[in-house]
């Protein structure tokens, strides 16, 4: 799993996570203050607790360098569960469970059984409590094509088990773990100012895809910016958030813009801001 590979997500997909992950914050507060975000958006330092467990041998899965490695790659620092210097608390539990008997269609269940996997992710700061929590309980497959009906159970559970991985691997919640959490804290506002446009760009279309109304004073800015896809990317992004406050600043850059690709996309963003203000009045 990596930050690249989400790009090949369609963004319907991303915006079903980024809708129900919103609905998963729990503070003291029910409105964070001003305060409570520059806290989130100072969010750099995570403690991750993993908690594991397996019927089987071993759990193959390397869970806590996955996970770490993309918490990386959207710029947090990931210390050890025993570490007193943090500013949230990453906590995995994932349980493998014996399941049922594998079985070809049709034929006597064969030795051997799939793998159930049972996981809860938390996500909590350390002043302003959780932010969010997910659980879910993946299956693989038990049934066996004919071609491996004479495999030994050893090798039926490792095909069952594959195909649970498999699952869990691009199960939604998990595959996207690292960017919820940036989005919640705010650290994806932030990168829209990183020094390698190419991280620009892919957060402007990130925020577009998902329709990410935290990021409209930020992607208005980066219709300024000096990489020809970070405004275009900024541009599309504002006509998907759907903002009228985006209208005059696309205008703008628009009288300003050299290249013929952008002007043509911040045309086509207007047309689209202008159309919502028509939804908007006849509502």
């Amino acid at each position: 799993m990596n930050i690249t590979a989400g790009k090949a997500i369609v963004a319907a997909v991303l915006l079903l996570l980024f809708t129900s992950y919103t609905g998963c914050v729990h503070t003291d507060k029910h409105i964070l203050t001003a305060e409570d975000e520059a806290l989130l958006q100072a969010t750099k330092i995570i403690k991750f607790e993993l908690k594991d467990s397996t019927w089987r041998d071993k759990v193959s899965y390397d869970i806590y360098n996955s996970a770490k490695e993309n918490l990386e790659k959207v710029g947090f620092k990931v210390v050890l569960a025993d570490s007193k210097d943090y500013d949230a608390i990453l906590t995995i539990d994932y349980n493998e469970i014996k399941g049922v008997r594998c079985y070809v269609q049709g034929r006597p269940y064969i030795p051997g059984n799939e793998t159930i996997v049972k996981v809860k992710v938390n996500f909590s700061h350390v002043k302003l409590g959780q932010l969010i929590e997910r659980s879910a309980i993946l299956s693989g497959d038990a049934r066996i094509t004919t071609d491996q009906a004479l495999f030994s159970p050893a090798e039926c559970e490792k095909i069952a088990y594959a195909n649970v991985e498999n699952k869990f691997e691009f199960h939604s919640f998990f595959s996207y773990l690292s960017e919820l959490i940036a989005l919640r804290t705010g650290m994806f506002i932030n990168h829209l100012k990183a020094k390698n446009p190419a991280i620009r760009a892919y957060i402007a279309n990130l925020f577009g895809r998902i329709r990410y109304k935290k990021g409209l004073d930020a992607l208005i800015l980066a219709l300024q910016d000096k990489n020809l896809t970070v405004r275009q990317e900024a541009a599309a992004a504002l006509a998907k958030i759907g903002n009228i406050k985006a209208i005059e600043p696309l205008n703008d850059a628009l009288a300003v813009e050299k290249s013929d690709s952008a002007k043509k996309i911040f045309k086509t963003a207007l047309t689209d801001l202008s159309a919502h203000i028509k939804v908007d009045e006849k509502h």
